[in-house]
């Protein structure tokens, strides 16, 4: 499965502020892949939350090869910094896009 396919199946369905749900097919016991999954809803959540800066924070930590993080949506990342390596610039990326979009819809 190539990498945004398998963004495209951890895109969070439902978001409230506050209590971040996601529906996504991953299998339960990949707790890495649970974890992302986790972790984009929290990005997700940011679009109402306005906590871009903490959720940067986090991708810096997962990129400077921390662990047992909490992200914004309250999962524990208790994981590798490899697992996340393909997908930092993705999730970089969709963190600017949001910023953007916050930006313009407070001008």
């Amino acid at each position: 499965m190539d990498d945004l396919k398998f963004e495209l199946l951890l895109i969070p369905t439902e978001v409230d502020c506050g209590n971040t749900t996601f529906n996504s097919p991953v299998n339960e016991s990949d707790s890495n892949v649970e974890a992302l999954a986790c972790y984009i809803a929290g990005l997700e959540a940011a679009k109402c939350a306005d906590e871009q800066e903490r959720i940067v924070d986090t991708i810096k930590a997962l990129k400077d090869g921390s662990n047992d993080q909490r992200d914004p949506s309250g999962c524990n990342l208790q994981t590798t910094t490899s697992t996340f390596e393909p997908f930092v610039k993705n999730i970089e990326s969709f963190v600017q896009r949001i910023n953007t979009e916050t930006m313009l819809k407070r001008n």
